[in-house]
């Protein structure tokens, strides 16, 4: 039940966002960073749904992004911490499984921007060349 209650409010913070940030249905914006989707997948607003994976991100103010850390955190089940660099920034990742997916959570400052990462992949996520093609560029799974 507490991992339905998180995808829909991952999906409901990004609709949000959305409607916020007018983004198009083919572009978005990833922390300052401009990338078309995958052609496959369906894009709204801070959200990318694909088959095999869902990437998702939301903006946070950064007073509010330790409590909001906190409150994440405890809703994990055996997290996994990571390190991670986010558009050159190191920052800490959290991987864990819910149900059939696998879950990086990353929540931090990038470029003065408070960011909430979320991807459920259908399959491990260990290194860099686990992640989605088109993430690849923007998350880097350090060693």
């Amino acid at each position: 039940m507490k991992t339905i209650k998180q995808l829909i409010l991952a999906v409901i913070l990004t609709a949000c966002s959305n409607i916020l940030l007018g983004q198009t249905a083919d572009s978005s914006e990833f922390c300052g960073k401009h990338f078309m989707a995958p052609a496959n997948c369906q894009t709204k607003g801070n959200m990318i749904k694909c088959s095999d994976y869902v990437f998702t991100w939301t903006y946070e103010s950064l007073t509010d992004l330790p409590k909001r850390q906190k409150e994440l955190l405890l809703q994990l089940k055996s997290p996994t911490k990571i390190s991670v660099s986010v558009v050159n920034n190191d920052l800490v990742g959290y991987v864990t499984k819910i149900d059939t997916y696998e879950q990086l959570l990353i929540i931090g400052n990038i470029n003065g921007k408070g960011v909430i990462i979320n991807l459920f992949m259908n399959k491990a996520i260990k290194t860099t060349n686990d992640l989605p093609e088109c993430v690849r560029p923007y998350i880097i799974i350090k060693p």
